[in-house]
């Protein structure tokens, strides 16, 4: 992977279920599993969308970043101002050591 590509910050937020002391409900909440981090952001091609099986989903975009374990489809990306939904996480760690993720709105 070329280093320059990776010109756009992220965020990964991971959710955290916490309960409350006075009614018991439980509140999912969002906390920050990786900031500011160096990503590739191209838009979806309907090539890929095709690939991806969600065609019930509107992917918009996919991105790129170094290699990060632990990213699943529970979490969420924040790019310029928005938030999207990760649709699936494709980890590859061979000689390219990247993890590409793709996203929904």
């Amino acid at each position: 992977m070329l280093a320059g590509r990776l010109n756009k910050k992220i965020s990964i937020l991971n959710p955290v279920s916490t309960q409350s002391t006075v009614s018991g409900t439980p509140t999912i909440t969002w906390s920050t599993y990786l900031s500011n981090a160096w990503a590739q952001v191209e838009p979806v091609r309907m090539r890929d969308i095709m690939k991806s099986g969600v065609l019930g989903q509107e992917l918009v975009n996919k991105i790129t970043i170094r290699l990060t374990s632990g990213i699943d489809v529970n979490m969420r990306v924040v790019y310029n101002g928005s938030t999207y939904l990760i649709q699936d996480v494709t980890e590859m760690d061979d000689r390219v050591e990247m993890t590409t993720m793709r996203l929904s709105t």
